[in-house]
């Protein structure tokens, strides 16, 4: 999201139903899950319009973003990565499936 952008309003979810949310679709995730296997609605246990489950999506999205960058940035910090191997990683990536 981009910092002139005001953050959306949602159904009032409280940090703490966020957070368990969070815990639940990444519990889902772990298990091999796919998005269109996990129903936000259901999770949160109210009635949600598609306009707030593509919010609360969008939001998941980034609360994720940011927690596996603030992993990175740690792993990063005691030394910070050569580009070869970011190139390396990035070949690991790309790699056809076998």
């Amino acid at each position: 999201m981009q910092a002139n952008q005001p953050t959306p309003t949602l159904v009032a979810l409280t940090p703490a139903e966020f957070e368990q949310l969070a815990r639940d679709v990444f519990a889902l995730v772990q298990r091999d899950r796919t998005e269109a296997e996990i129903d936000v609605a259901a999770l949160i246990g109210k009635p949600l319009t598609t306009s707030e489950i593509a919010q609360i999506r969008r939001l998941l999205a980034l609360y994720f973003g940011e927690l596996a960058g603030r992993a990175m940035d740690e792993q990063t910090a005691p030394r910070p990565l050569e580009p070869e191997i970011m190139r390396d990683w990035m070949r690991q990536h790309l790699r056809p499936a076998a």
